[in-house]
């Protein structure tokens, strides 16, 4: 498992510190939740995710909160994803 940047629509949340995230699954399903701007690089309109499994053209990615449908697991497009660093 590894972190990635994943690019997403960032809007203001409901309450302090919190952000509204929208973005598109691998099938093109809108995909929205609301999670701590901790995660969120509004600089890259990028949020922190965990890659489970990746292949080709997609990639199984946990969310940093569960999304508005329940799931905490969603399937993107690699394109999508772009690796954190990691620091030694």
């Amino acid at each position: 498992m590894m972190d990635a940047w994943m690019q997403c629509k960032i809007d203001k949340g409901m309450f302090p510190g919190e952000l509204g995230i929208s973005f598109a699954d691998f099938l093109g399903n809108d995909v929205s939740l609301y999670a701590s701007e901790r995660f969120a690089d509004k600089e890259r309109s990028a949020i922190l995710v965990t890659v489970l499994e990746k292949a080709d053209k997609s990639a199984r990615v946990r969310l940093p909160d569960q999304s508005f449908n329940g799931t905490t697991v969603v399937e993107v497009s690699v394109d999508r994803l772009k690796e954190v660093m990691q620091v030694a």
